[in-house]
């Protein structure tokens, strides 16, 4: 019977988190997770949104807002993780990306333990590559790609999976121009784009689709977001692939509904 009641008590909270989640101001997302806090929830989806958004330190308060409310919430940790890992820009924070993993659990191997979903699991195992001190900054980026990949092949209909993965592939060129990567993402991202015929898409896969797909995305730059305003990838990828008229003065906006 305590289970029965259990189970139907946490229903309505799961069948919410499997839900896409708006932020005010910010969009929306689906990231179903593991934890039961509402709270917890609502600042994850803020950090990951913000995420998308290469709005580093601001992410990593909200991350760091959901380890607060619940210190067992694996991804709020992973969130804040991720906050140090700059692809785009061939840059990473080792150390910082170390300190907030250890905060969940001191080792690799205790964090992956104590962490019960496999979706998460694997999530918290790709970015352990980034921060793992072994081998290269190159050697971590294309293994972290790769794992990447597998996890979207695990879970294809995961589309912030897709998303981190088209991420993964332009971070993996170090700062070298590589347009079949580009391309690669710019597939990616436009398949989720498919999917998700929302202005609230996550900016990730914007800035892959625009790489193929100039003409289509030009209705976005005069968003009246107030708030999120840089959008320095999108600039950066359309110079690697040539694409030199959007790359210069063009300030890319973040589209969402008006406020």
């Amino acid at each position: 019977m305590n289970k029965t009641f259990l189970l139907v008590l946490l229903l309505p909270m799961s069948a919410r988190l499997l839900q896409a989640e708006t932020i005010p101001g910010l969009g929306a997302a689906t990231f179903p997770t593991s934890t039961h806090s509402a709270a917890a929830q609502s600042d994850f989806m803020r950090g990951l949104l913000l995420l998308h958004l290469f709005e580093y330190s601001d992410a990593a308060k909200s991350f760091v807002a959901a380890e607060k409310t619940d210190p067992r919430f694996a991804m709020a940790y992973w969130g804040e993780a991720m906050t140090f890992n700059h692809g785009v820009w061939n840059q990473v924070d080792v150390s910082a990306g170390q300190t907030a993993l250890a905060k969940f659990e001191a080792t690799a191997e205790e964090r992956a333990r104590r962490i019960a979903d496999p979706r998460e699991r694997a999530y918290m195992s790709a970015v352990e590559i980034l921060y793992s001190g072994k081998a290269d900054k190159r050697e971590r980026d294309a293994q972290y790609a790769t794992a990447m990949e597998q996890l979207t092949a695990a879970y294809p209909k995961d589309d912030e999976a897709q998303l981190f993965y088209a991420l993964a592939l332009l971070g993996k060129s170090e700062g070298v121009r590589d347009v079949p990567a580009y391309l690669k993402a710019a597939e990616i991202t436009k398949t989720v784009f498919a999917r998700n015929p929302d202005p609230a898409l996550p900016t990730t896969g914007f800035r892959g689709w625009t790489i193929r797909s100039m003409p289509q995305a030009r209705w976005k730059r005069r968003s009246r977001c107030p708030r999120l305003r840089r959008m320095q990838a999108t600039r950066n990828i359309c110079a690697r692939t040539s694409s030199w008229r959007w790359a210069c003065g063009t300030t890319w906006y973040r589209p969402t509904s008006p406020q």
